[in-house]
């Protein structure tokens, strides 16, 4: 579904077609916000679907033993036991996931479709400039997380666990504040570059539109 939408958004705003997509009484912003919107339901709803559908084989497959374990499995003391061990309980990753990967859903739309809008720009070798412009937008994208990995302590962490001298205590104390900056700040970052990017689609479909 995720190709479909991707193949339909560059076929119906920057090839012929676009001529008939641009003539609709509608603002260019809306008519973007139209294509990333039905891009992620369905890749929100392809993504639940296919989650059901793997706990429900994966569910068939176990012995009535395992579903009994299961079924009495002590949630609160695995969570402490996550807590313990990483300094994040069991209700706080569901939530970064939560938060975390529509995000991430939103992000592979938003610089795929930015990637396709740069390519338009030029009249020949739109292929080649939009990889080009996905590679640079990814580069700036892991220059971010390092910055980020720097700033959360990952880089100190990294030294304790190369250091013999320090205890355990020490070390899973670095752990649990790395981790849990580490997550936020990667948060924190897809949420800016989701904001450029969306601008950056916005003002290439406003002012530099170059249909076929």
């Amino acid at each position: 579904s995720f190709i479909y939408f991707c193949k339909s958004y560059s076929t119906t705003m920057y090839s012929a077609q676009g001529y008939l997509t641009f003539t609709l009484p509608v603002n260019p912003t809306s008519i973007y916000s139209a294509k990333v919107i039905c891009a992620f339901i369905w890749m929100m709803v392809t993504f639940i679907l296919s989650g059901v559908s793997l706990f429900l084989f994966v569910w068939s497959g176990l012995t009535p033993e395992a579903i009994m374990e299961f079924k009495t499995l002590d949630w609160a003391a695995l969570s402490q036991e996550m807590y313990m061990e990483s300094g994040m309980s069991l209700e706080y990753l569901i939530k970064i996931l939560c938060i975390s990967m529509p995000l991430s859903f939103l992000w592979y739309i938003l610089f795929i479709f930015s990637c396709i809008s740069a390519g338009q720009l030029v009249n020949r070798n739109r292929m080649v400039c939009s990889i080009l412009t996905g590679v640079i937008i990814y580069t700036i994208m892991e220059a971010a997380n390092l910055v980020i990995m720097a700033f959360t302590g990952y880089y100190d962490y990294m030294g304790l666990v190369m250091d013999s001298s320090v205890s355990e205590e020490e070390l899973m104390n670095s752990m649990h504040s790395m981790l849990n900056s580490t997550m936020i700040g990667s948060v924190i970052v897809q949420i800016l570059f989701l904001i450029a990017l969306w601008f950056f689609c916005c003002y290439i479909n406003k002012k530099k539109l170059n249909l076929e």
